[in-house]
């Protein structure tokens, strides 16, 4: 097999599913669309590689991931390759 047809292979099996809670995605269609591309394009890097900084306290086992001046919080489940997005708000109110 040609060895970049075999690394871009390789990178398929290791992607996750990202999915939206009903909470975040109504949370994401009320943001300003400059915002919302900007969140687009990070929840599609979250595909390959989805820790960022992991949470603790009330919020652990979560993980977020700031953009710009909002922050998407989600879980991971890596036996499924799933990355659930709980929530997503400007930073000022994500954790209230």
């Amino acid at each position: 097999m040609i060895s970049w047809l075999r690394k871009d292979l390789l990178k398929l099996s290791r992607m996750y599913n990202v999915r939206l809670s009903s909470r975040a995605e109504k949370s994401l269609n009320k943001i300003p669309s400059q915002y919302q591309s900007l969140i687009y394009g990070s929840l599609i890097d979250l595909k390959d590689s989805p820790c960022d900084k992991k949470l603790v306290g009330e919020f652990k086992g979560l993980y977020s991931l700031r953009v710009g001046v909002f922050c998407i919080i989600y879980r991971i489940y890596k036996k499924d390759k799933n990355v659930f997005i709980i929530k997503i708000k400007h930073r000022k109110e994500v954790y209230r």
